[in-house]
């Protein structure tokens, strides 16, 4: 199938933060539709103590969940995680590495890699009666590739995921393993999410610098809508 001519997949446009019911919880800190938060965790023993309680209450909710762990990671969290999938419902979990999503080109390619978080959500959300999906993501696969003019491209990627998080029915978390990355990733990662988890407090992020409503925002907002229904939680 050829994923480039699926359309972008605008759903609603954003609500107030408190309008609604949490859509999920990372770390006791609510986190509601259209969030995307970037996480800053101290090695896998952290990764794996936020990451685990928000897919375990995703799927006890009933919601889609996608993960994204380096190779060879998906097997254990899958396992983990198996008792919280309700019975024949195991298309609600889906692990994948880094090949199949970031790198299923080949190579780094941010609008590829959005596009397949689109199709993913599309499919979720219509299948699953219109329950918002979780999505989380460890960075740790961009370590071994950093160079000036990857950490450019990383972060066109996060604002150019951010700008279509926030039309769709989804809360995302991307995690960054600060024994991986100095300043010169992360200072560019920080500008590219509103909202940041460090050490068990989150914060809206005032040096988020792009600009939300860019004219490509505009663009999804004229394309079929699917509604969420936000009751479904």
């Amino acid at each position: 199938m050829d994923t480039r001519s699926t359309a972008m997949l605008p759903i609603d446009t954003p609500s107030p933060p408190g309008a609604v019911p949490p859509a999920a919880y990372f770390d006791q800190v609510p986190l509601h539709i259209h969030d995307h938060l970037c996480a800053f965790v101290h090695r896998r023993s952290e990764r794996d103590r936020l990451l685990l309680p928000y897919l375990h209450d995703g799927l006890r909710a009933g919601q889609a969940c996608l993960c994204v762990l380096p190779t060879g990671a998906g097997a254990a969290v899958t396992e983990v995680l198996a008792d919280a999938v309700p019975a024949g419902c195991e298309y609600l979990l889906q692990v994948v590495d880094p090949s199949s999503c970031y790198l299923r080109t080949g190579r780094f390619d941010p609008a590829a890699t959005v596009e397949f978080f689109d199709i993913w959500t599309r499919s979720a959300v219509e299948r699953n009666g219109g329950k918002p999906v979780r999505i989380a993501c460890d960075m740790s696969w961009a370590h071994e590739l950093i160079s000036p003019s990857f950490v450019q491209d990383l972060a066109g990627y996060e604002a150019r995921f951010d700008r279509w998080a926030r039309f769709c029915p989804q809360v995302s978390v991307c995690l960054y393993d600060l024994e991986q990355f100095g300043g010169s990733v992360l200072i560019p990662v920080i500008r590219t999410h509103p909202r940041v988890w460090l050490s068990g407090v989150v914060v809206d992020n005032p040096y988020c610098t792009h600009d939300p409503y860019s004219t490509h925002d505009e663009a999804l907002a004229t394309q079929e809508r699917i509604p969420v229904d936000r009751d479904k939680r």
